[in-house]
């Protein structure tokens, strides 16, 4: 959510009070707002700190205590919350600094700022794992087509990765022709703390009445180069740790499957509406040692155009 600081109670109930439809006191005497979007009716400035709206509404809720007294709660709950973020903020770029520990996140060059329509090709196929590697190499050649974007945060273009990756996962796999009409995963991720994002299907079961999983993906290291191969080039590299459960698993006592991946992408900005890029997705058992060779490598072509 725009402006979200931290997953906490408060600011669900915040959300609830401001934004839902209902004839709340709150919604209906103060707020006079019918829709959880239109901000424009609310008369709420998108940009505006939650501390800011929370404590405008208090002003105009003295003829109520209840409410009075919620909006009281709020406010020292997000104080909390903002007082935590911050020195989770602080840490983060005090590590950035420290040899080993890399950079809070990747930050992008101004040009990918926005959002991009992306087609990325399977073009090699390589690994330790025979099955695994018989089983990707019938898709070298084909591609899948999804939507990414890239927001600007404190100063920084990141990768809205809530965004990214659900798409990524949403995407029809190499044997189908068809397009996506919706999402079928739910992520979750906070720009604050960018490490770890979670997804999770909608339906509670797929077409063979299988119990869907929870997959939660956790980068341990990253580092990035602007213009490595000259300008207008970019490279960026990420390990990450993955953990993938099954309802139906964990009910049965089957413990959730341990993965490890490197993600590295190699961009050449050939204008502002189309980037050209490499990606290869190295894929290890995260129970051998770090020398040892990837069990599958996947490469792929990306092309990313406005």
């Amino acid at each position: 959510r725009r402006g979200a600081i931290a997953f906490v109670p408060s600011t669900f109930l915040f959300d609830r009070i401001l934004f839902n439809r209902s004839y709340s006191v709150v919604s209906s005497t103060i707020l006079k707002c019918q829709d959880r979007n239109a901000n424009e009716t609310c008369g709420l400035n998108e940009n505006l700190e939650r501390r800011q709206v929370l404590k405008s509404i208090a002003a105009s809720a003295k003829k109520s205590a209840f409410v009075a007294a919620i909006i009281s709660s709020l406010i020292s709950s997000y104080d909390e919350a903002y007082a935590q973020n911050e020195a989770r903020e602080g840490v983060a770029q005090i590590a950035a600094k420290i040899p080993g520990y890399g950079q809070p996140d990747i930050f992008y060059p101004e040009s990918f700022i926005g959002s991009w329509n992306v087609i990325r090709t399977l073009s090699s196929v390589r690994g330790t794992d025979v099955d695994r590697i018989a089983r990707f190499s019938e898709f070298k050649g084909k591609s899948i087509s999804y939507q990414m974007r890239f927001v600007k945060h404190r100063g920084h273009v990141i990768a809205d990765r809530e965004y990214n990756v659900c798409n990524v996962l949403s995407a029809p796999d190499y044997s189908s022709s068809s397009s996506p009409s919706k999402r079928e995963f739910d992520c979750m991720w906070q720009r604050e703390n960018p490490n770890v994002i979670t997804a999770t299907r909608r339906s509670g079961f797929d077409q063979a009445g299988q119990s869907q999983s929870v997959i939660e993906m956790k980068v341990t290291k990253r580092s990035f180069t602007e213009n490595p191969a000259g300008p207008g080039s970019f490279d960026s590299s990420e390990y990450m740790r993955t953990v993938e459960t099954n309802g139906a698993d964990l009910l049965g006592g089957t413990p959730p499957v341990l993965g490890a991946k490197r993600e590295l992408w190699r961009y050449k900005i050939v204008s502002d509406n189309f980037i050209d890029a490499l990606l290869s997705e190295n894929f290890y058992n995260p129970e051998s040692s770090p020398s040892a060779p990837p069990v599958l490598a996947l490469t792929y072509r990306v092309q990313f155009r406005k």
